[in-house]
């Protein structure tokens, strides 16, 4: 039937967006742990503990279209304090979520990419490095997803393949009014997931 040969096209499209992103995502962790071991091997072992929380996750749910928030935000933990070693503690963060949001399912790693991309365009560019913070709140209806950094945006940073293929797979997951926008307020970059279900 023409539905189903659809709902497989539509399959193939988020395996193909989901695997752009995992690739470069370990190729750049096992680089940073390659640097650090020559010069400092207990955050070698502490970045390896924190890579096999990530690599457990990414391998658990990369075939599941969506993961718990509380799940989401566990995996960034691990992915926050891997950054905080490799730039010798010059990366501050926070995480604040707003109770009551235990029944959200997202795409898994769209909170990962937006930090993977606040650190990378943001806080590597300073050179007394920076904070970050990502702040989680909403309702059963909309939940709304803020990571903060400070920084500077650049138009080159609002077109990457990455933040594309995520607003992609919000519109294929949770409705196509989910939005992800990015913009400058001072010092600070705000990217904002708004996820709205149908």
């Amino acid at each position: 039937a023409a539905s189903d040969v659809y709902k497989r096209q539509k399959e193939a499209e988020l395996q193909s967006l989901k695997s752009q992103l995992n690739p470069h995502f370990i190729f750049n962790c096992l680089n940073n742990i390659r640097a650090l071991a020559i010069d400092d091997g207990e955050k070698t072992r502490q970045m390896i503990t924190h890579l096999s929380e990530i690599l457990k996750f990414m391998f658990q749910f990369n075939q599941q279209k969506l993961v718990n928030l509380e799940q989401e935000v566990n995996y960034v933990r691990n992915y926050l304090i891997l950054e905080s070693i490799q730039l010798d503690d010059r990366l501050i963060s926070s995480i604040n979520i707003e109770d009551g949001l235990d029944m959200w399912q997202i795409p898994p790693m769209s909170i990962q990419l937006l930090v993977e991309n606040a650190i990378k365009h943001g806080i590597m560019q300073l050179e007394n490095g920076g904070e970050i913070s990502i702040n989680v709140f909403g309702n059963n209806q909309q939940l709304y997803i803020d990571v903060i950094n400070d920084g500077i945006l650049l138009n080159d940073n609002k077109n990457g393949i990455g933040l594309e293929n995520l607003q992609k797979r919000l519109s294929m997951l949770i409705s196509e009014q989910s939005t992800l926008t990015l913009k400058q307020t001072n010092n600070k970059v705000k990217a904002q997931l708004m996820l709205i279900k149908p």
